[in-house]
């Protein structure tokens, strides 16, 4: 399990690719995250342009975070939850 600090780290705007680095979350610990938020692939995909594949990708560690797609990931996750919410999303099996 990963500690809170971690996550409320990568919910910060960053402004260098040394701090985005040093701040970078593995992709095991984005699906613990988004498991514990109960959102699907898709939940995440619907509001980011990356598809549900690279997102599960990630998570695997056959993919990585790059600088462009880590900070609109963690977002679209932030997004979905919000989403959830306020019953906007639809129930995935």
């Amino acid at each position: 399990m990963i500690g809170i600090e971690k996550v409320l780290q990568n919910c910060n705007l960053y402004k260098s690719k040394k701090e985005v680095e040093s701040n970078v979350i593995t992709g095991k610990e984005f699906k613990e995250i988004r498991e514990l938020k109960e959102l699907s692939l898709r939940d995440v995909a619907k509001f980011c342009e990356v598809s549900p594949q690279l997102i599960g990708q990630i998570e695997q560690g056959k993919k990585y975070f790059t600088e462009n797609n880590y900070k609109q990931i963690i977002d679209a996750m932030n997004l979905a939850t919000v989403a959830k919410a306020n019953g906007e999303l639809k129930k995935t099996k």
